[in-house]
Protein backbone atom coordinates (compact mmCIF):
# COMPACT_ATOMS: atom_id res chain seq x y z
CA UNK A 1 0.00 0.00 0.00
CA UNK A 2 1.51 3.34 -0.65
CA UNK A 3 1.95 6.02 1.41
CA UNK A 4 2.95 9.64 1.05
CA UNK A 5 4.61 11.99 3.66
CA UNK A 6 4.47 15.92 3.09
CA UNK A 7 6.45 17.78 6.41
CA UNK A 8 4.48 20.55 6.33
CA UNK A 9 6.37 23.16 4.82
CA UNK A 10 5.27 25.66 7.83
CA UNK A 11 6.55 25.62 11.45
CA UNK A 12 4.08 28.03 12.52
CA UNK A 13 5.16 30.71 10.09
CA UNK A 14 4.10 31.31 6.56
CA UNK A 15 8.13 30.95 5.43
CA UNK A 16 9.90 27.58 4.80
CA UNK A 17 11.76 25.98 7.89
CA UNK A 18 14.64 27.74 8.80
CA UNK A 19 18.32 25.89 8.77
CA UNK A 20 17.90 25.30 12.52
CA UNK A 21 15.19 23.10 11.82
CA UNK A 22 15.75 19.60 9.96
CA UNK A 23 13.07 17.67 8.19
CA UNK A 24 13.00 14.14 7.98
CA UNK A 25 10.88 10.94 6.85
CA UNK A 26 10.66 7.18 6.42
CA UNK A 27 8.00 4.50 6.45
CA UNK A 28 6.96 3.39 9.93
CA UNK A 29 8.31 -0.22 11.03
CA UNK A 30 7.68 -0.78 14.67
CA UNK A 31 10.96 -1.47 16.27
CA UNK A 32 9.39 -3.82 18.67
CA UNK A 33 9.86 -6.42 16.07
CA UNK A 34 13.45 -6.26 16.05
CA UNK A 35 14.69 -4.46 18.55
CA UNK A 36 16.39 -5.97 22.10
CA UNK A 37 17.74 -3.98 24.85
CA UNK A 38 19.75 -4.42 27.63
CA UNK A 39 16.75 -3.15 30.23
CA UNK A 40 14.99 -6.03 32.03
CA UNK A 41 11.38 -5.26 31.13
CA UNK A 42 8.95 -6.02 34.25
CA UNK A 43 5.25 -6.36 32.96
CA UNK A 44 3.50 -6.42 36.56
CA UNK A 45 -0.36 -6.69 36.94
CA UNK A 46 -2.05 -5.60 40.24
CA UNK A 47 -5.28 -7.25 41.68
CA UNK A 48 -7.40 -6.98 44.14
CA UNK A 49 -9.14 -9.82 46.22
CA UNK A 50 -11.55 -10.29 43.76
CA UNK A 51 -9.32 -10.74 40.83
CA UNK A 52 -9.99 -7.70 38.84
CA UNK A 53 -7.02 -5.71 37.82
CA UNK A 54 -6.00 -2.47 40.05
CA UNK A 55 -5.74 0.98 38.19
CA UNK A 56 -4.64 4.23 39.39
CA UNK A 57 -1.02 3.46 40.58
CA UNK A 58 2.31 5.10 39.45
CA UNK A 59 5.88 4.52 39.23
CA UNK A 60 6.57 5.69 42.76
CA UNK A 61 4.18 3.13 44.53
CA UNK A 62 6.04 0.42 43.02
CA UNK A 63 9.55 -1.40 44.24
CA UNK A 64 11.96 -3.89 42.16
CA UNK A 65 13.92 -5.83 44.13
CA UNK A 66 16.52 -8.47 41.75
CA UNK A 67 18.46 -11.01 44.13
CA UNK A 68 17.09 -8.81 46.97
CA UNK A 69 18.56 -5.68 46.09
CA UNK A 70 16.46 -2.70 45.09
CA UNK A 71 16.69 -1.39 41.90
CA UNK A 72 16.41 1.64 40.38
CA UNK A 73 13.29 1.96 37.92
CA UNK A 74 14.49 3.52 35.22
CA UNK A 75 11.04 2.80 32.59
CA UNK A 76 6.80 2.88 33.10
CA UNK A 77 4.53 3.27 31.60
CA UNK A 78 0.46 1.68 32.02
CA UNK A 79 -0.91 -0.56 29.28
CA UNK A 80 -4.48 -0.50 29.30
CA UNK A 81 -7.74 -2.11 27.74
CA UNK A 82 -8.82 1.54 26.57
CA UNK A 83 -11.44 2.38 23.42
CA UNK A 84 -10.79 4.84 20.82
CA UNK A 85 -12.60 7.36 23.31
CA UNK A 86 -10.45 9.09 25.25
CA UNK A 87 -10.98 7.34 29.03
CA UNK A 88 -12.17 8.63 32.13
CA UNK A 89 -9.04 7.90 34.82
CA UNK A 90 -9.19 6.09 37.60
CA UNK A 91 -8.40 6.90 41.26
CA UNK A 92 -5.50 5.18 42.64
CA UNK A 93 -6.39 1.90 44.06
CA UNK A 94 -9.78 1.71 41.96
CA UNK A 95 -10.61 -0.90 39.79
CA UNK A 96 -10.00 -0.57 36.34
CA UNK A 97 -13.20 -0.72 33.93
CA UNK A 98 -13.74 -3.33 31.02
CA UNK A 99 -16.52 -1.19 29.24
CA UNK A 100 -13.46 -1.34 26.24
CA UNK A 101 -13.60 -5.10 26.35
CA UNK A 102 -17.07 -5.45 24.87
CA UNK A 103 -16.45 -2.55 21.98
CA UNK A 104 -16.11 -3.20 18.90
CA UNK A 105 -14.04 -0.42 17.71
CA UNK A 106 -11.15 -1.99 19.66
CA UNK A 107 -11.74 -6.06 19.20
CA UNK A 108 -9.44 -8.50 20.85
CA UNK A 109 -6.61 -10.60 19.10
CA UNK A 110 -5.99 -13.95 20.38
CA UNK A 111 -3.73 -16.97 19.69
CA UNK A 112 -4.84 -20.17 20.82
CA UNK A 113 -1.89 -22.18 20.58
CA UNK A 114 -2.08 -26.00 21.69
CA UNK A 115 0.96 -27.75 22.25
CA UNK A 116 0.25 -31.28 20.43
CA UNK A 117 3.67 -32.62 21.21
CA UNK A 118 3.80 -32.68 25.13
CA UNK A 119 -0.22 -33.31 26.00
CA UNK A 120 -1.78 -36.58 26.82
CA UNK A 121 -4.18 -37.69 24.47
CA UNK A 122 -7.09 -37.33 26.61
CA UNK A 123 -5.80 -33.95 27.93
CA UNK A 124 -6.20 -32.76 24.61
CA UNK A 125 -9.51 -34.06 23.72
CA UNK A 126 -10.83 -32.26 26.57
CA UNK A 127 -8.68 -29.11 25.65
CA UNK A 128 -9.88 -29.25 21.99
CA UNK A 129 -14.11 -29.63 23.15
CA UNK A 130 -13.54 -26.33 25.81
CA UNK A 131 -11.54 -24.22 23.20
CA UNK A 132 -14.46 -25.03 20.53
CA UNK A 133 -16.52 -23.83 23.26
CA UNK A 134 -14.70 -20.63 23.55
CA UNK A 135 -15.16 -20.32 20.48
CA UNK A 136 -18.85 -20.56 19.67
CA UNK A 137 -19.63 -18.45 22.79
CA UNK A 138 -16.65 -16.19 24.02
CA UNK A 139 -15.50 -14.91 21.52
CA UNK A 140 -17.32 -11.28 20.09
CA UNK A 141 -18.27 -10.36 16.50
CA UNK A 142 -15.40 -8.38 16.38
CA UNK A 143 -12.62 -10.38 18.13
CA UNK A 144 -9.60 -12.09 15.79
CA UNK A 145 -8.25 -15.56 16.73
CA UNK A 146 -5.90 -17.65 15.28
CA UNK A 147 -5.00 -21.07 15.54
CA UNK A 148 -1.62 -22.23 16.22
CA UNK A 149 -0.55 -25.84 16.93
CA UNK A 150 3.15 -27.27 17.96
CA UNK A 151 3.53 -29.38 15.16
CA UNK A 152 2.22 -27.73 12.41
CA UNK A 153 2.30 -23.57 12.83
CA UNK A 154 -0.52 -21.29 12.35
CA UNK A 155 -3.05 -23.32 11.14
CA UNK A 156 -5.48 -19.94 10.55
CA UNK A 157 -4.60 -16.48 10.52
CA UNK A 158 -6.78 -14.28 12.59
CA UNK A 159 -9.50 -14.35 11.69
CA UNK A 160 -13.73 -13.78 12.58
CA UNK A 161 -14.84 -17.30 10.63
CA UNK A 162 -16.18 -19.22 13.68
CA UNK A 163 -16.70 -22.43 11.31
CA UNK A 164 -13.20 -22.13 9.79
CA UNK A 165 -11.61 -21.94 13.53
CA UNK A 166 -13.24 -24.51 14.64
CA UNK A 167 -12.48 -27.09 11.66
CA UNK A 168 -8.94 -25.77 12.48
CA UNK A 169 -8.95 -27.02 16.20
CA UNK A 170 -10.40 -30.40 15.18
CA UNK A 171 -7.40 -30.69 12.59
CA UNK A 172 -5.14 -31.04 16.10
CA UNK A 173 -4.05 -34.22 16.95
CA UNK A 174 -1.60 -35.95 19.68
CA UNK A 175 2.57 -35.75 18.20
CA UNK A 176 4.00 -37.58 21.15
CA UNK A 177 7.63 -37.67 20.34
CA UNK A 178 9.19 -39.59 23.05
CA UNK A 179 8.14 -42.70 25.61
CA UNK A 180 7.03 -41.15 29.22
CA UNK A 181 8.31 -44.97 29.70
CA UNK A 182 11.58 -44.21 28.78
CA UNK A 183 14.14 -45.65 26.94
CA UNK A 184 14.32 -49.00 28.49
CA UNK A 185 12.79 -51.26 31.27
CA UNK A 186 15.90 -51.32 33.47
CA UNK A 187 16.96 -49.18 34.88
CA UNK A 188 13.56 -47.35 34.02
CA UNK A 189 14.50 -43.57 33.21
CA UNK A 190 11.46 -41.67 32.35
CA UNK A 191 11.90 -38.17 30.99
CA UNK A 192 11.85 -36.30 34.45
CA UNK A 193 14.14 -38.71 35.71
CA UNK A 194 16.38 -37.79 32.73
CA UNK A 195 15.77 -33.85 33.27
CA UNK A 196 17.01 -34.39 36.70
CA UNK A 197 19.81 -36.28 36.31
CA UNK A 198 21.14 -34.81 32.94
CA UNK A 199 21.21 -31.41 34.77
CA UNK A 200 22.59 -32.70 37.90
CA UNK A 201 19.45 -31.97 40.43
CA UNK A 202 19.22 -35.26 41.49
CA UNK A 203 22.21 -36.82 43.14
CA UNK A 204 19.14 -39.90 45.07
CA UNK A 205 17.78 -40.20 41.54
CA UNK A 206 20.77 -41.54 40.34
CA UNK A 207 21.78 -43.30 42.88
CA UNK A 208 18.73 -45.24 42.84
CA UNK A 209 18.89 -46.37 39.17
CA UNK A 210 22.38 -47.12 39.33
CA UNK A 211 21.26 -49.91 41.89
CA UNK A 212 18.10 -50.61 40.10
CA UNK A 213 20.54 -51.34 37.11
CA UNK A 214 22.83 -53.50 39.18
CA UNK A 215 19.50 -55.64 40.18
CA UNK A 216 18.84 -56.34 37.30
CA UNK A 217 21.85 -59.09 37.10
CA UNK A 218 20.36 -60.36 40.04
CA UNK A 219 16.63 -61.13 39.55
CA UNK A 220 15.88 -64.19 38.73
CA UNK A 221 15.41 -65.12 34.92
CA UNK A 222 11.49 -65.31 34.86
CA UNK A 223 11.31 -61.78 36.54
CA UNK A 224 13.98 -60.07 34.79
CA UNK A 225 12.89 -57.83 32.29
CA UNK A 226 16.10 -58.41 30.12
CA UNK A 227 14.71 -61.49 29.08
CA UNK A 228 15.65 -62.39 25.34
CA UNK A 229 17.27 -58.67 25.43
CA UNK A 230 20.57 -59.21 25.91
CA UNK A 231 23.14 -59.88 28.55
CA UNK A 232 22.20 -58.33 31.89
CA UNK A 233 23.63 -54.98 32.93
CA UNK A 234 25.83 -56.68 35.80
CA UNK A 235 28.26 -57.87 32.82
CA UNK A 236 29.00 -54.17 32.36
CA UNK A 237 31.47 -52.54 34.15
CA UNK A 238 30.61 -48.51 34.92
CA UNK A 239 27.14 -48.60 35.77
CA UNK A 240 26.95 -45.10 36.53
CA UNK A 241 28.56 -43.92 33.26
CA UNK A 242 25.51 -46.21 31.59
CA UNK A 243 22.66 -45.15 33.72
CA UNK A 244 24.05 -41.09 32.91
CA UNK A 245 24.22 -42.13 29.45
CA UNK A 246 20.92 -43.36 29.07
CA UNK A 247 19.61 -39.96 30.57
CA UNK A 248 21.74 -37.77 28.63
CA UNK A 249 19.89 -39.33 25.66
CA UNK A 250 16.43 -39.04 26.66
CA UNK A 251 17.03 -35.83 27.77
CA UNK A 252 18.29 -35.01 24.61
CA UNK A 253 14.91 -35.79 22.67
CA UNK A 254 13.05 -34.24 25.76
CA UNK A 255 15.00 -31.42 25.01
CA UNK A 256 14.46 -30.67 21.46
CA UNK A 257 10.73 -31.14 21.69
CA UNK A 258 10.73 -28.39 24.25
CA UNK A 259 12.97 -26.37 22.27
CA UNK A 260 10.27 -26.87 19.01
CA UNK A 261 7.68 -25.96 21.69
CA UNK A 262 9.48 -22.78 22.65
CA UNK A 263 9.65 -21.63 19.35
CA UNK A 264 6.10 -22.55 18.10
CA UNK A 265 5.37 -20.04 20.77
CA UNK A 266 7.81 -17.27 19.59
CA UNK A 267 6.53 -17.41 16.50
CA UNK A 268 2.46 -16.64 17.74
CA UNK A 269 3.78 -13.67 20.18
CA UNK A 270 5.40 -12.56 16.44
CA UNK A 271 2.61 -12.92 14.48
CA UNK A 272 0.36 -11.31 17.74
CA UNK A 273 2.83 -8.65 17.95
CA UNK A 274 1.85 -6.61 14.16
CA UNK A 275 -1.67 -6.59 14.94
CA UNK A 276 -4.12 -3.73 16.73
CA UNK A 277 -5.68 -4.33 19.52
CA UNK A 278 -5.80 -6.13 22.87
CA UNK A 279 -3.82 -9.05 21.81
CA UNK A 280 -3.59 -12.45 24.32
CA UNK A 281 -1.37 -15.34 23.63
CA UNK A 282 -3.36 -18.47 25.33
CA UNK A 283 -1.50 -21.91 25.79
CA UNK A 284 -3.31 -25.35 26.42
CA UNK A 285 -0.58 -28.08 27.22
CA UNK A 286 0.42 -30.13 29.73
CA UNK A 287 3.24 -28.67 30.36
CA UNK A 288 6.77 -29.31 29.24
CA UNK A 289 10.71 -29.68 30.70
CA UNK A 290 12.74 -27.18 30.21
CA UNK A 291 16.22 -26.67 32.69
CA UNK A 292 18.67 -24.20 32.48
CA UNK A 293 20.01 -24.57 28.54
CA UNK A 294 16.45 -23.48 28.11
CA UNK A 295 16.00 -20.36 30.47
CA UNK A 296 17.75 -17.58 28.27
CA UNK A 297 15.16 -18.88 25.68
CA UNK A 298 12.38 -18.83 28.14
CA UNK A 299 13.64 -15.36 29.51
CA UNK A 300 13.76 -14.33 25.47
CA UNK A 301 10.11 -14.96 25.36
CA UNK A 302 9.11 -12.95 28.10
CA UNK A 303 11.10 -9.82 27.22
CA UNK A 304 9.61 -10.22 23.72
CA UNK A 305 5.86 -10.54 24.68
CA UNK A 306 6.57 -7.42 26.69
CA UNK A 307 7.86 -5.43 24.02
CA UNK A 308 5.05 -6.15 21.55
CA UNK A 309 2.41 -6.01 24.59
CA UNK A 310 1.58 -9.50 24.43
CA UNK A 311 -0.16 -10.85 27.52
CA UNK A 312 0.71 -14.85 27.93
CA UNK A 313 -2.46 -16.77 29.73
CA UNK A 314 -1.69 -20.72 29.95
CA UNK A 315 -3.94 -23.41 30.58
CA UNK A 316 -2.64 -26.59 32.38
CA UNK A 317 -4.74 -29.01 30.11
CA UNK A 318 -4.11 -32.00 33.10
CA UNK A 319 -6.97 -30.27 34.95
CA UNK A 320 -7.22 -32.29 38.39
CA UNK A 321 -4.91 -35.34 39.21
CA UNK A 322 -4.50 -37.87 40.97
CA UNK A 323 -0.99 -39.82 40.65
CA UNK A 324 -1.02 -43.27 42.44
CA UNK A 325 2.04 -44.85 42.60
CA UNK A 326 3.24 -47.35 39.64
CA UNK A 327 3.87 -46.93 36.70
CA UNK A 328 2.27 -45.94 33.29
CA UNK A 329 -0.54 -48.95 31.41
CA UNK A 330 0.99 -51.72 29.07
CA UNK A 331 4.24 -51.37 31.64
CA UNK A 332 6.45 -54.22 33.18
CA UNK A 333 5.26 -53.90 36.97
CA UNK A 334 8.63 -53.20 39.14
CA UNK A 335 10.65 -55.66 39.75
CA UNK A 336 10.08 -57.63 43.50
CA UNK A 337 14.12 -57.94 43.27
CA UNK A 338 14.24 -53.75 42.75
CA UNK A 339 16.05 -51.86 45.89
CA UNK A 340 13.52 -50.14 48.13
CA UNK A 341 14.55 -46.54 47.00
CA UNK A 342 13.64 -47.33 43.54
CA UNK A 343 9.96 -47.96 44.54
CA UNK A 344 10.19 -45.09 47.22
CA UNK A 345 11.48 -42.85 44.53
CA UNK A 346 8.59 -43.17 41.92
CA UNK A 347 6.22 -42.78 44.94
CA UNK A 348 6.89 -39.80 46.25
CA UNK A 349 7.92 -38.55 43.34
CA UNK A 350 4.73 -39.18 40.89
CA UNK A 351 3.48 -35.59 41.34
CA UNK A 352 6.28 -33.80 40.91
CA UNK A 353 6.90 -35.50 37.41
CA UNK A 354 3.25 -33.73 36.57
CA UNK A 355 3.82 -30.66 38.09
CA UNK A 356 7.37 -29.45 37.23
CA UNK A 357 6.93 -29.19 33.53
CA UNK A 358 4.21 -26.94 33.97
CA UNK A 359 6.54 -23.90 35.56
CA UNK A 360 6.95 -22.69 32.48
CA UNK A 361 3.74 -22.39 31.74
CA UNK A 362 3.23 -20.52 35.24
CA UNK A 363 6.32 -18.60 34.60
CA UNK A 364 5.61 -17.36 30.65
CA UNK A 365 2.41 -16.39 32.20
CA UNK A 366 3.54 -14.29 35.41
CA UNK A 367 5.94 -12.93 33.42
CA UNK A 368 3.58 -11.48 30.92
CA UNK A 369 1.35 -10.05 33.51
CA UNK A 370 -1.26 -12.99 32.63
CA UNK A 371 -3.17 -15.91 34.17
CA UNK A 372 -2.47 -19.55 34.80
CA UNK A 373 -4.95 -22.12 34.82
CA UNK A 374 -4.44 -25.24 36.88
CA UNK A 375 -5.91 -27.78 39.05
CA UNK A 376 -8.98 -27.14 37.95
CA UNK A 377 -11.34 -29.81 35.51
CA UNK A 378 -13.67 -27.05 33.90
CA UNK A 379 -11.54 -25.76 31.29
CA UNK A 380 -14.42 -24.47 29.63
CA UNK A 381 -14.10 -21.65 32.58
CA UNK A 382 -10.46 -21.49 32.11
CA UNK A 383 -10.42 -20.46 28.58
CA UNK A 384 -13.43 -17.95 29.22
CA UNK A 385 -11.13 -16.53 32.30
CA UNK A 386 -7.86 -16.62 29.75
CA UNK A 387 -9.85 -15.05 26.89
CA UNK A 388 -9.95 -11.55 28.53
CA UNK A 389 -6.72 -9.40 28.63
CA UNK A 390 -6.52 -7.60 31.74
CA UNK A 391 -7.60 -4.16 31.96
CA UNK A 392 -4.27 -2.69 33.25
CA UNK A 393 -0.74 -3.49 33.16
CA UNK A 394 2.29 -1.50 34.45
CA UNK A 395 5.32 -2.18 32.25
CA UNK A 396 8.47 -0.98 34.97
CA UNK A 397 11.94 -1.45 33.58
CA UNK A 398 15.77 -1.27 35.48
CA UNK A 399 19.21 -1.66 34.23
CA UNK A 400 20.44 -4.90 35.38
CA UNK A 401 23.84 -4.67 38.29
CA UNK A 402 25.19 -8.15 35.80
CA UNK A 403 24.06 -7.23 32.14
CA UNK A 404 25.90 -10.61 30.38
CA UNK A 405 26.94 -12.80 33.48
CA UNK A 406 24.55 -15.60 32.09
CA UNK A 407 22.83 -16.74 35.29
CA UNK A 408 19.36 -16.61 36.83
CA UNK A 409 18.16 -13.57 38.55
CA UNK A 410 15.19 -13.87 41.18
CA UNK A 411 12.73 -10.73 40.34
CA UNK A 412 10.13 -9.39 43.39
CA UNK A 413 7.73 -6.53 42.71
CA UNK A 414 5.76 -5.00 45.38
CA UNK A 415 4.55 -2.12 46.51
CA UNK A 416 5.54 0.63 48.60
CA UNK A 417 3.04 1.09 51.30
CA UNK A 418 0.70 -1.92 52.28
CA UNK A 419 -1.75 -3.24 50.63
CA UNK A 420 -4.62 -6.04 49.93
CA UNK A 421 -3.80 -6.41 46.54
CA UNK A 422 -1.45 -9.73 44.37
CA UNK A 423 0.66 -8.73 42.15
CA UNK A 424 2.03 -10.71 39.55
CA UNK A 425 5.25 -10.52 37.61
CA UNK A 426 7.84 -12.52 36.22
CA UNK A 427 9.95 -14.08 38.44
CA UNK A 428 13.49 -13.67 37.30
CA UNK A 429 15.62 -13.02 34.16
CA UNK A 430 18.61 -14.44 33.08
CA UNK A 431 21.47 -11.88 31.90
CA UNK A 432 22.23 -11.84 28.58
CA UNK A 433 23.91 -9.44 26.81
CA UNK A 434 21.86 -8.28 23.71
CA UNK A 435 22.45 -5.45 21.36
CA UNK A 436 21.35 -1.99 21.98
CA UNK A 437 19.72 -0.75 18.56
CA UNK A 438 17.45 1.83 19.85
CA UNK A 439 16.19 3.47 23.13
CA UNK A 440 13.90 2.95 25.63
CA UNK A 441 11.73 5.89 24.23
CA UNK A 442 11.22 4.86 21.12
CA UNK A 443 10.23 0.99 22.42
CA UNK A 444 7.59 2.90 24.24
CA UNK A 445 6.64 4.50 21.19
CA UNK A 446 5.87 1.29 19.53
CA UNK A 447 4.22 -0.04 22.14
CA UNK A 448 1.51 2.89 22.05
CA UNK A 449 1.16 2.72 18.74
CA UNK A 450 0.29 -1.00 18.76
CA UNK A 451 -2.79 -0.42 21.61
CA UNK A 452 -5.24 2.56 21.75
CA UNK A 453 -4.72 3.84 25.31
CA UNK A 454 -4.99 7.66 25.28
CA UNK A 455 -1.93 9.83 26.63
CA UNK A 456 -1.63 13.65 26.85
CA UNK A 457 2.12 14.34 28.49
CA UNK A 458 1.84 17.43 26.13
CA UNK A 459 -0.66 19.06 24.23
CA UNK A 460 -1.33 18.20 21.12
CA UNK A 461 -3.67 17.66 18.61
CA UNK A 462 -4.31 16.37 14.77
CA UNK A 463 -6.59 17.69 12.37
CA UNK A 464 -7.43 15.80 9.24
CA UNK A 465 -8.37 17.15 5.38
CA UNK A 466 -9.02 14.67 2.12
CA UNK A 467 -7.86 15.36 -1.38
CA UNK A 468 -8.75 14.17 -4.25
CA UNK A 469 -8.38 10.53 -5.29
CA UNK A 470 -6.15 9.20 -7.36
CA UNK A 471 -5.70 6.84 -10.34
CA UNK A 472 -5.88 3.81 -8.33
CA UNK A 473 -9.20 5.17 -6.17
CA UNK A 474 -7.37 5.95 -2.84
CA UNK A 475 -7.89 8.92 -1.09
CA UNK A 476 -5.49 10.64 0.47
CA UNK A 477 -5.45 12.03 3.98
CA UNK A 478 -3.88 15.18 5.61
CA UNK A 479 -2.92 14.78 8.83
CA UNK A 480 -1.94 18.12 10.29
CA UNK A 481 -0.01 17.43 13.85
CA UNK A 482 -0.18 20.80 16.37
CA UNK A 483 1.80 20.64 19.31
CA UNK A 484 2.43 23.03 21.91
CA UNK A 485 5.69 22.87 22.81
CA UNK A 486 5.97 25.77 25.77
CA UNK A 487 6.33 22.89 28.41
CA UNK A 488 8.94 20.98 26.64
CA UNK A 489 12.39 21.45 27.60
CA UNK A 490 15.13 22.60 24.95
CA UNK A 491 18.64 21.89 26.51
CA UNK A 492 21.35 23.66 25.91
CA UNK A 493 24.45 22.06 22.90
CA UNK A 494 27.00 24.25 21.53
CA UNK A 495 24.98 27.77 21.63
CA UNK A 496 21.40 26.07 20.22
CA UNK A 497 18.27 24.60 21.94
CA UNK A 498 17.98 20.98 20.91
CA UNK A 499 14.89 18.87 20.52
CA UNK A 500 13.50 16.42 18.54
CA UNK A 501 9.90 15.75 18.04
CA UNK A 502 8.68 12.47 16.13
CA UNK A 503 4.96 12.08 14.52
CA UNK A 504 4.00 8.65 13.89
CA UNK A 505 -0.02 7.83 12.13
CA UNK A 506 -1.48 4.67 11.34
CA UNK A 507 -4.91 4.32 9.65
CA UNK A 508 -6.71 0.51 10.64
CA UNK A 509 -8.90 -1.28 8.78
CA UNK A 510 -12.51 -2.68 11.15
CA UNK A 511 -10.15 -6.00 10.72
CA UNK A 512 -7.17 -4.66 12.97
CA UNK A 513 -5.13 -4.41 9.47
CA UNK A 514 -2.79 -1.38 9.19
CA UNK A 515 -3.27 0.30 5.84
CA UNK A 516 -1.49 2.57 5.76
CA UNK A 517 1.63 3.95 8.42
CA UNK A 518 4.66 6.75 8.43
CA UNK A 519 6.59 8.65 10.80
CA UNK A 520 8.21 12.17 10.16
CA UNK A 521 10.51 13.63 12.61
CA UNK A 522 11.80 17.46 13.00
CA UNK A 523 15.42 18.35 14.88
CA UNK A 524 15.97 21.26 16.22
CA UNK A 525 18.82 23.56 16.84
CA UNK A 526 17.51 26.41 17.73
CA UNK A 527 18.45 29.90 18.68
CA UNK A 528 16.96 31.74 21.67
CA UNK A 529 14.78 34.06 19.43
CA UNK A 530 13.77 31.12 17.06
CA UNK A 531 12.64 29.17 20.53
CA UNK A 532 10.93 31.85 21.84
CA UNK A 533 8.85 32.48 18.76
CA UNK A 534 7.79 28.57 18.22
CA UNK A 535 7.00 28.48 22.42
CA UNK A 536 4.24 31.39 21.41
CA UNK A 537 2.87 29.94 18.52
CA UNK A 538 3.67 26.54 18.57
CA UNK A 539 4.84 23.52 15.72
CA UNK A 540 2.81 21.90 13.36
CA UNK A 541 3.73 18.30 11.69
CA UNK A 542 1.99 16.80 8.50
CA UNK A 543 1.84 13.36 7.34
CA UNK A 544 -0.55 11.82 4.36
CA UNK A 545 -1.31 8.41 4.02
CA UNK A 546 -3.20 7.27 0.66
CA UNK A 547 -6.17 4.25 2.01
CA UNK A 548 -9.32 3.04 0.32
CA UNK A 549 -12.17 4.67 1.03
CA UNK A 550 -14.05 3.35 3.93
CA UNK A 551 -13.81 2.99 7.72
CA UNK A 552 -11.06 3.40 9.98
CA UNK A 553 -9.29 4.08 13.30
CA UNK A 554 -6.70 6.87 12.97
CA UNK A 555 -3.87 6.06 15.65
CA UNK A 556 -1.05 8.85 15.96
CA UNK A 557 1.72 9.69 18.43
CA UNK A 558 3.83 12.17 18.95
CA UNK A 559 7.05 11.93 21.00
CA UNK A 560 9.32 14.55 22.56
CA UNK A 561 13.09 13.33 22.96
CA UNK A 562 14.74 14.81 25.72
CA UNK A 563 12.13 13.45 28.52
CA UNK A 564 10.53 10.56 26.10
CA UNK A 565 7.58 12.11 27.13
CA UNK A 566 4.67 11.50 24.64
CA UNK A 567 1.12 11.90 23.61
CA UNK A 568 -0.89 9.24 21.99
CA UNK A 569 -4.58 9.89 20.19
CA UNK A 570 -7.23 8.23 18.66
CA UNK A 571 -9.96 9.15 16.54
CA UNK A 572 -12.43 7.60 14.12
CA UNK A 573 -11.94 8.81 10.57
CA UNK A 574 -14.57 7.80 7.77
CA UNK A 575 -12.43 8.24 4.09
CA UNK A 576 -14.88 9.31 1.19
Amino acid sequence: MRCLLALLPALALAQAPPPEVRASSRPYVPLILRAESNLVQVGVVVRDSKGRAVAGLEQKDFRILADNKEREITGFSVETRASSSSPTPAKPGEPATSAAAASPANPRFLSLFFDDFSTATGDLARTKIAAKRFVQDGLGPADRAAIFATSAGMLTSFITDKPQLLAAIDRIQPHPHFSEAGETACPRITPYDAYLIANHMGGLILKAKVDELKSCATAPPQDSPYIGKGPPPAQFDGATLLVEGQAERTWGQVKIVSQMTLDGITAAIDALARANGPRILLIASSGFLTGPLLEPIQNRIIDRSLRAGVVINALDAKGVFSEAPGRFFGELPISKFAPPQVLLWESVNAVAAKEVPTDVLSELAAGTGGLFFHHDNDLSFGFRELGAVPETTYMLAFKPENADDGKFHHLRVRLAKSHPYTLQSRPGYVAIAQPVTEDVARTELDRRMATFEIAQAFPASVRMDFGSKTANGHTPVKLDAHVEIAGLKFPERDGRRVQRLTFVAALIDSHGNTLAAREGSLDFALTAERLESLTKSGVNLGLTLEVPPGDYRLRAVIAEAVETKLTALAYAVKVP
